[in-house]
């Protein structure tokens, strides 16, 4: 893993600034994402990480880490019914030309058959970090040694997600660019705004329970046999521009029930 994590400076006013254009408080108070300025959608092929466990552990982590959080933030979570890791980007909202019927539902048979060919994959915690842009992450590697895995449903490659990106970019050539090093990982929550008199000391309380989590949690290994196919219009995977703008696909083509190993 990246030691870019290791030692952090925070600015509230870089941070605050970053997303007063995709974030808004509503008249209730609550923080919610705003639809991209410019009408584009993104399109993306993502790994939903769902199951009990998993959701359990994303839940634990969520409230702790909010209980470290310095008075008077604004923060934005998204539904735990939502999380996932991103795979890959057909699209990003920058473009917002309209996507076609036909031309989506070309893209959707290409992923299909992508998932069709691919092996389910094993990932495991590694760490939960907060990011100098104020986002709450959890970083997984994908497993090295998978025996339980391979005596299951076949072998698992340890290079599969680095795989998966690189034929998705061969059957997608104009994909936005930069994905191929993209970090697995799952963005669980965002600080939209600090108060102004946040200082480095408050911060490092939250860096340490971001520490403590990860004691608490690294190993845990979540088995990745879907992914989605997802179309949507704002920095939340939940608010989706018509019905059915989520497709799931199943990798090796068969339906399986996710599950979670905990070391």
């Amino acid at each position: 893993m990246s030691s870019r994590f290791s030692s952090q400076r925070f600015y509230a006013n870089a941070i605050n600034k970053k997303n007063e254009e995709f974030f808004e408080q509503s008249e209730t108070g609550d923080i919610v994402p705003t639809r991209f300025n410019n009408g584009g959608s993104e399109m993306a092929a993502v790994f939903p990480l769902q199951g009990p466990a998993v959701v359990d552990m994303a839940s634990d982590i969520k409230d702790r880490i909010l209980q470290s959080l310095p008075e008077g933030s604004l923060y934005y979570a998204s539904a735990l019914r939502n999380l996932h890791c991103t795979l890959f980007f057909n699209r990003k909202w920058m473009e917002a030309r309209e996507v076609m019927s036909d031309e989506r539902n070309e893209i959707i048979s290409q992923w299909r058959r992508l998932a069709d060919a691919a092996n389910p994959i094993l990932i495991k915690l590694d760490r939960v970090v907060l990011d100098n842009n104020g986002v709450v992450l959890l970083l997984f590697q994908v497993e090295t040694l998978a025996e339980h895995c391979a005596q299951e449903d076949g072998p698992c490659s340890s290079d599969a997600i680095v795989e998966l990106r690189a034929k998705a970019a061969e059957a997608f050539p104009g994909h936005p660019d930069n994905q191929a090093h993209l970090l697995v990982h799952t963005s669980l929550l965002r600080l939209v705004k600090l108060p102004e008199k946040v200082n480095q000391k408050d911060m490092d309380h939250m860096l340490a329970a971001c520490a403590t989590l990860t004691k608490a949690y690294r190993g845990t290994k979540i088995k990745l046999d879907r992914m989605w196919f997802v179309n949507f219009m704002s920095m939340d995977l939940g608010f989706v521009p018509y019905r059915d703008a989520k497709r799931t696909l199943f990798l090796a083509g068969k339906e399986r029930n996710a599950r979670v190993h905990r070391i």
